[in-house]
């Protein structure tokens, strides 16, 4: 997410994966690309619930609220197509092998696309998270997220 301070990066690691591993060598990878963004989801989806159908204090629906929001945020995040991030993977997945050079030229500079991406468009993500929030929730206390921008 962003301020005026710029964009907040956490310290997230890839994961070691090993295609050798998988049972299912054609989706295996999709598979466990699609893992990440979904608990995201998943997380968001069980604490959105709890703030629309639990009546919660307001300081802990807030802290809800934010957990709900940067879990969508981070889900939408890791589904860009960019390597390092699983949304490339997911992509990938469905490249036909001639589209080697391509994956093979994201994969050598996904890197300064993500920094571009990070820098000067996750604001759109950010936006997109409210909407989620707003949409999974239907909570009142949007406002507070919005004043996040």
């Amino acid at each position: 997410v962003s301020g005026i301070s710029g964009p907040i990066v956490g310290w997230a690691k890839p994961i070691p994966v090993n295609p050798r591993n998988f049972r299912d060598k054609k989706w295996g990878d999709l598979k466990v690309a699609v893992a990440g963004p979904l608990s995201n989801f998943a997380v968001a989806a069980f604490f959105a619930l709890l703030i629309r159908f639990v009546s919660l204090p307001v300081q802990f629906s807030e802290f809800l609220a934010f957990i709900n929001f940067y879990n969508f945020f981070w889900g939408l995040f890791n589904l860009i197509p960019v390597p390092p991030l699983d949304g490339s993977h997911i992509i990938f997945s469905f490249f036909p092998r001639s589209w080697f050079r391509a994956k093979l030229f994201l994969n050598q500079y996904g890197l300064m696309i993500l920094i571009f991406v990070i820098f000067f468009l996750i604001n759109y993500l950010s936006y997109g998270a409210v909407l989620l929030y707003a949409f999974a929730s239907g909570d009142k206390t949007l406002n507070l997220l919005i004043n996040l921008f």
